[in-house]
């Protein structure tokens, strides 16, 4: 009578999660502009991604981020700071900035190519200058990293 009770409970959950993307798994900058490629080792549970990033072959303890899922897209967002040495006078710097990360999964471009491929977007709002190439406004920055 229990289980009877619960069934639409777990049909509707089952229903809810069918829709959410796997993003698990390392994933690596497929072209990077210098330098080693960017890694993510994402660890999903349901709606939450669990992210750690690393220019090298192995992953920190330390977690970069929690993103959770909406519509697709895993998100977060953490502050951005500006040390000393690079402030400019006349400005406050008590949040000089924020940056929002957001992954995505699409399908590739070329006949053949495995998939899907992880596009991910930093995008960092300035407040106040920070030294000479932060600028206030947005900067973004976007990679493609494939699943290893």
């Amino acid at each position: 009578m229990v289980f009877a009770a619960l069934l639409p409970v777990l049909l509707l959950s089952g229903a809810v999660n069918s829709d959410v993307p796997d993003f698990s798994g390392v994933w690596v900058e497929t072209q990077p502009d210098s330098g080693p490629p960017l890694r993510l080792q994402l660890t999903q549970s349901g709606s939450r991604v669990q992210v750690r990033i690393s220019y090298r072959d192995s992953f920190p303890e330390v977690v970069f981020g929690i993103a959770m899922i909406a519509n697709g897209t895993a998100s977060w967002t953490m502050p951005q700071n500006c040390v000393a040495r690079f402030r400019w006078p006349g400005y406050k710097y008590d949040h000089p900035g924020v940056n929002t990360f957001t992954l995505s999964l699409r399908q590739p471009t070329k006949p053949g190519e495995p998939g899907p491929l992880l596009v991910y977007v930093q995008e960092t709002h300035w407040s106040v200058p920070c030294a000479n190439n932060h600028p206030i406004g947005t900067e973004r920055t976007q990679k493609i990293l494939r699943r290893q």
